[in-house]
């Protein structure tokens, strides 16, 4: 058995694989904690949370929409008390620890790369994938991932802690030393706070909880002024038929934004369908370039109108679009990692930048460059293929095992990124299409077998190519029944084309 304690952060498909790892790689010790009440992470809905967001994710003041650290009780902070009940409950958390699905989600990529090497996605969605793609095995649905996930702690529940929210983390003796962390666990009457030690901690609280708001001019005024649900975050959208006779614009280019804008339209809203985005994937295109949707550059800035029952959205070419009844804004989601930032911004900056954007000051995007008794899960963009994340744990717990002098160092770590920056690599989140080299780097960190590093991109590629065709022919097929959107259709082919950045796959 290896020796020291594991926390994990999050049991979520990262926090399923890692503890899987960890025991199988002979930690003893291992404890995951979850704010949820539920296992499964992202891939749970409200029904299975049990609650949903009721305020307004978008409110008054949309710049300070962070997931910030909750206030602590002072006894449990400085150390003379190592447990405190209080009657304050943080209303601010809630909205970010509800769901982020919508009902009808379904995996954007092929199946074989939301499951781990030790058990396959069951083929559940057979019917599905025949009517919609003309394929059999393709995508899930939300509820097999879930259902999945949760599987893989079956047997392990005992060493899970549910309704427990990690408050604060930190080496009291720096670097080098043990994590002492604060945990908090609600109940109906009370907040409890108590403090536990681990000589490892794994993060793996995934990155679609706390929503990336733009900076748009006049946001902050509108949003007060109009009716609750006009400016929403893709975060809260949920029933698409309440956009039906609506003037509806979506801001952003992710391939959610594709599902919920197909949504929208079959739900009824009024068309075109705006669109506003600065640059597309090329793999995306289909997506969007539908007959349909009317295509606009990006929001320079809004305003209530019409009493304040509607919006003026005013775009970089100083075009305008009036009498918009809702915004929906499909512009992503933020690194969130409030209860360690105090510390780690101590040493040269936290773990994000840009926002929250952006990843940074992970060595090999997993372990923090300071000290590697923290690793990070999810810290790509492209962790949203599994293949990763079971990496990442197999490549700390093989770190781990090692004695700590032999762990990557500081020097080690900043000559990598100074290489990586070299060539033009700065967003350290991102590392299509060099999935090879990330892989092979944490197989000889870990002491693994990389696996076959080259099977991959052939998949994420197949899988978009399997979506395009299939995005085509809707495309094709309303132009059969409604020939006058010919010229719409070829304008927002024409726009789309132009703001490509990358040719292939993510």
């Amino acid at each position: 058995m290896t020796e020291g304690r594991v926390a994990i952060i999050g049991a979520g498909p990262s926090g399923a694989i890692a503890l899987e790892t960890f025991l199988a790689e002979g930690f003893s010790d291992v404890v995951v904690f979850e704010r949820q009440r539920v296992v499964g992470g992202t891939w749970n809905l409200d029904e299975h949370l049990g609650f949903k967001n009721e305020s307004p994710i978008i409110g008054t003041d949309p710049d300070e929409n962070n997931d910030e650290a909750v206030s602590i009780p002072l006894k449990i902070l400085d150390g003379t008390s190592n447990r405190e009940r209080v009657t304050t409950f943080s209303k601010k958390r809630s909205n970010h620890c509800a769901s982020s699905l919508y009902p009808q989600v379904e995996t954007n990529v092929l199946a074989e790369l939301m499951a781990f090497s030790n058990k396959a996605l069951p083929n559940d969605y057979l019917k599905t994938s025949l009517e919609k793609y003309e394929i059999e095995d393709t995508f899930r649905s939300h509820e097999t991932i879930r259902n999945y996930v949760s599987q893989l702690f079956t047997d392990r529940m005992h060493l899970v802690q549910l309704n427990t929210n990690v408050e604060k983390a930190w080496q009291p003796d720096g670097p080098g030393g043990k994590w002492k962390l604060i945990l908090s666990r609600a109940s109906e009457k009370y907040v409890e706070y108590f403090t536990e030690y681990f000589d490892f901690l794994y993060v793996a609280n995934g990155r679609f909880s706390v929503p990336n708001i733009p900076s748009i001019e006049g946001l902050k005024e509108a949003v007060s002024i109009l009716p609750k649900g006009s400016v929403i975050h893709t975060k809260e959208f949920r029933d698409p038929s309440e956009y039906r006779d609506k003037t509806v614009a979506f801001v952003g280019s992710g391939f959610s934004n594709i599902d919920l804008v197909h949504l929208t339209q079959n739900a009824g809203a009024k068309l075109p369908i705006h669109l506003s985005l600065r640059s597309v994937l090329q793999v995306a295109v289909p997506g969007f370039a539908q007959p349909w949707i009317q295509a606009h550059p990006q929001v320079k800035s809004i305003k209530a109108t019409n009493k304040g029952s509607k919006l003026t959205l005013v775009f970089a070419d100083e075009t305008e679009l009036s009498d918009v009844d809702v915004l929906i804004l499909g512009t992503g989601y933020k690194y969130s990692y409030p209860f360690l930032d105090d510390y780690v911004k101590r040493f040269g900056g936290g773990l994000t930048d840009n926002g929250g954007r952006r990843s940074k000051n992970l060595f090999w995007s997993t372990w923090w460059k300071f000290d590697a008794s923290l690793a990070v899960s999810s810290s790509i963009t492209d962790s949203v293929f599994w293949a990763f994340l079971e990496r990442q744990s197999q490549a700390t717990a093989g770190v781990w095992k090692k004695p700590r002098k032999t762990w990557p160092t500081l020097e080690e770590a900043e000559a990598w990124e100074e290489a990586r920056l070299s060539k033009g690599l700065k967003d350290f989140h991102m590392w299509w299409p060099y999935f090879d080299e990330l892989f092979t780097a944490l197989a000889q960190h870990g002491n693994h077998d990389p696996g076959d590093v080259d099977r991959y991109l052939p998949l994420m590629n197949k899988g978009f190519e399997i979506k395009g065709r299939y995005w085509k022919k809707l495309a094709d097929d309303w132009l059969e029944t409604h020939p006058d959107d010919a010229e719409t259709y070829n304008k927002t082919l024409g726009f789309l084309e132009n703001r490509i950045i990358t040719k292939i796959g993510l």
